[in-house]
């Protein structure tokens, strides 16, 4: 008595029950038959479609309904991660009121280093020559000195 040969991918195996009857495809169980195949991908083909109708349905629904509500939740979305950096940028950006920049300009004419001290910024640098020149250069003609050379 002769086996069905019909190949079962998911186990990757000949089906192999007995009693089987010879088709064009080989020798077939009744479970596997032309017409029980054609029945299972009849119901495949059944199930595929009332999928693809619910998914389309669905989307069209919720694309009809939803896409003004959704674009708005994605607008206050953007807006509301992009309102932390926008902070941020103008905490760096703010610019000083006049009086804000008069008081670091006098101190900086004072010859006054930063709060910080740190002698590296150009304030620090600035009030660490007019410390060592005895103040700050005023402008005007500067006296030099051409006998110190000596003539050539």
């Amino acid at each position: 008595m002769n086996a069905c040969t019909h190949w079962n991918g998911a186990t990757s195996s000949r089906c192999g029950t007995t009693p089987a009857r010879l088709y064009i495809g080989g020798w077939r169980c009744p479970s596997h038959t032309p017409a029980a195949l054609a029945q299972l991908l009849a119901a495949l083909d059944d199930i595929e479609t009332r999928v693809h109708r619910a998914y389309r349905d669905g989307y069209h629904d919720g694309h009809a309904a939803g896409w003004d509500i959704g674009h708005a939740h994605a607008h206050e979305h953007i807006a509301a991660e992009w309102a932390h950096y926008a902070a941020r940028i103008r905490a760096v950006t703010r610019h000083r009121t006049l009086a804000e920049r008069a008081a670091l300009d006098d101190a900086a004419a004072r010859g006054e280093p930063c709060p910080a001290r740190c002698w590296r910024c150009s304030r620090c640098i600035r009030a660490h020559a007019v410390h060592r020149h005895g103040g700050d250069y005023l402008g005007g003609p500067a006296a030099w000195d051409t006998t110190a050379r000596g003539a050539a």
